[in-house]
């Protein structure tokens, strides 16, 4: 990453093709919209579990009930996101009885660094040409972190080293119909309320980067350093936080494998309830590296931790003949 004037500047791409890139002042006319204060270089442990972002929506759209459409949780190496598609009831402006559902998604991205987190915001038009940001972005409506943006029904900001989506999906009464505009106004403003809490929430984490939470990522037993070439070998990484049976805890610390050889060995997906994650040896001899990935059961900050494997062809025994 580059940066211009002290605005960060990149080159984005879209799958194989580069886009046709912004001049250096679209990008800082761009970016320059959205700046609260220089770029913090700092950290956040504010929790990010699911039930807490839920609470806090809850709360900002005055107690509702939320519902959880849709949840995912992707430990990577360099940031964890965390996406939630959210549905609550809210009462309408013009009758005290009547209700409209909202749907908002929310996606947030906790990185190890500070440029990454800026490259995710900027790779946010994706789906838009380079030369139509300047005509499609503009602030947010109330100052978030270090940049904010909001562009029609979305705003986006940056604090620290988390980078934040947040967006209404739809809104209908209980007949199916769009409200009346009011009531989308009205709506408007309470997500851009539910964008303010969720700033402050992660203000109140805010540290530095040796102070900031990271997991701890072990086995139970010691992680093996030789496979059979035909084998299926099953390990089981530690609980950090609790022996909370709860299907949402238990969520918070899956563990995902990774190899950097996979025409050696294939992950067989993310650990189980227990944590149990396990690695399948293909047939062939060799080395390669398996990686443990875990975000932090909190404030979901990614760690891992590596292992070299050796991989041995199985003994074929040759039977004796005359």
């Amino acid at each position: 990453m580059n940066f211009v004037d002290s605005t960060p500047y990149v080159s984005i791409e879209r799958g194989h093709h580069k886009l046709p890139l912004a001049t250096r002042s679209e990008l800082r006319s761009l970016i320059q919209k959205g700046i609260n204060r220089p770029f913090s270089l700092g950290f956040s442990n504010a929790s990010l579990r699911q039930k807490t972002l839920v609470h806090l929506t809850s709360q900002v759209f005055g107690g509702a009930a939320i519902s959880v459409l849709y949840a995912q949780l992707d430990p990577y190496k360099d940031f964890t996101r965390r996406s939630l598609v959210l549905s609550l009831h809210t009462k309408s402006p013009h009758h005290s009885e009547k209700f409209v559902e909202v749907r908002v998604s929310l996606d947030i991205e906790v990185h190890c660094t500070h440029q990454t987190a800026i490259q995710s915001l900027l790779s946010f038009s994706d789906t838009i040409t380079a030369h139509a940001w300047t005509q499609l972005v503009k602030g947010s409506p109330k100052p978030l972190g270090d940049v904010s943006l909001s562009a029609a029904d979305i705003i986006i900001w940056i604090h620290g080293n988390v980078y934040i989506k947040l967006r209404r999906l739809n809104i209908h009464d209980e007949s199916g119909q769009i409200p009346q505009e009011d009531t989308i106004l009205s709506v408007d403003r309470h997500i851009t309320m539910l964008a303010d809490a969720l700033e402050q929430h992660l203000a109140s984490g805010d540290t530095d980067g040796n102070s900031v939470h990271r997991p701890t990522i072990s086995t139970l037993s010691p992680f093996p350093g030789r496979f059979s070439s035909t084998s299926v070998v099953t390990v089981e990484a530690c609980r950090n936080a609790s022996t909370s049976s709860d299907v949402n805890d238990v969520y918070e610390e899956r563990v995902v494998g990774h190899v950097s050889d996979p025409s050696l060995m294939l992950c067989c997906g993310p650990s189980d309830a227990a944590g149990r994650v396990s690695f399948a040896a293909l047939g062939k001899a060799g080395r390669t590296t398996v990686t443990l990935i875990q975000a932090h059961h909190d404030n979901l900050m990614p760690g891992m931790k590596s292992y070299e494997i050796e991989i041995f062809d199985d003994e074929v025994i040759v039977p004796f003949t005359d």
